[in-house]
């Protein structure tokens, strides 16, 4: 829970808040829709969007510190984010790759599977 309270705008009781509603890592904060969010745990809209960009920026940043060798690695989940791919999507594409959403991968291999996949599942 103290890594909830990185986030800007969140102190021990909206972490609190954030887990009970299922808001327990960066990625489901990253990726709520800012009505929900505010509604789940009781902030204004504003301070739930706030805490949104707040995970997302802690994302991007956790990806950028990545070593040196794995600085091309993505996590399977990370990059559901960052293009934006539907949930139902994502899970087929998890699926196709027999993957978990915490399975790093390269990046760029990981856009070209993606690709592919999109390909064969029209």
């Amino acid at each position: 829970m103290k890594e909830l309270e990185l986030l800007d705008n969140v102190g021990e009781a909206t972490a609190l808040k954030l887990k009970d509603a299922g808001y327990d890592t960066f990625d489901k904060i990253a990726n709520a829709k800012n009505e929900e969010l505010s509604s789940k745990i009781k902030v204004n809209e504003e301070i739930a969007i706030k805490i949104i960009e707040s995970a997302k920026k802690k994302l991007k940043e956790n990806d950028n510190e990545d070593d040196g060798d794995q600085k091309d690695l993505i996590i399977l989940e990370n990059f559901k984010i960052k293009k934006g791919i539907p949930n139902h999507i994502y899970n087929g594409f998890k699926v196709h790759l027999k993957a978990k959403d915490d399975s790093k991968f390269e990046y760029k291999e990981l856009e070209s599977k993606y690709k592919e996949f999109l390909n064969k599942e029209i």
